[in-house]
């Protein structure tokens, strides 16, 4: 039987698409979740991690846009996307981890310290948080929008006693260091 050209399309999009995850944040879960952990990722915009994490978690994505969750639904029906406000951050439901890949960089430093504090009260006892920051001293431009850039020790200082530490590291996303990965467990003592 041959697949119909829209068919094609469809599949080598989906291709294109997986093959633009974050490798270093996925390799991440992959080793601190078991398979079929709950997880909500924030920010899910090409739907990227969001398919490749689907295949061994129950993942849920989320976004600001309708345009978006629009646009993944049809592309993907089987897939669980919401509509959330990044500022608000109104997260409903329990989970193993809450993911973002490189979204709250977008919220000044203020607003990411109440995005930690309420994401800390979505976890399980034993949940963590797996964000990527851009990496650097300040703010710059991307794509129009103003983001905020952390080093090591500039995000260390953020963090909420009500989370520890497990991993603060640089890495390259690009072709030079641009970003910064950071694992944080719920304190439960």
């Amino acid at each position: 039987m041959t697949k119909s050209m829209d068919e094609f399309n469809h599949l080598q999009e989906e291709d294109e698409i997986e093959e633009h995850y974050n490798t270093r944040m996925v390799n991440l879960v992959d080793e601190y979740l078991l398979d079929r952990s709950a997880i909500l990722e924030l920010g899910s915009r090409t739907a990227a991690d969001l398919l490749k994490l689907s295949k061994n978690y129950e993942v849920t994505g989320s976004d600001s846009s309708k345009t978006v969750i629009n646009r993944i639904q049809e592309a993907h029906p089987d897939l669980e996307v919401k509509k959330l406000d990044l500022h608000a951050l109104a997260i409903k439901g329990t989970y193993d981890c809450i993911y973002s890949d490189k979204v709250l960089s977008e919220l000044s430093k203020e607003e990411l310290i109440h995005a930690l504090n309420n994401q800390v009260e979505h976890l399980y006892e034993d949940g963590i948080i797996l964000m990527s920051l851009h990496y650097g001293e300040g703010q710059a431009e991307i794509d129009g929008k103003v983001i905020n850039c952390y080093t090591e020790t500039t995000i260390g200082q953020l963090i909420p006693d009500s989370l520890r530490i497990v991993l603060i590291d640089s890495y390259s996303q690009d072709s030079r260091k641009d970003s910064l990965v950071v694992i944080l467990k719920k304190r439960t003592d």
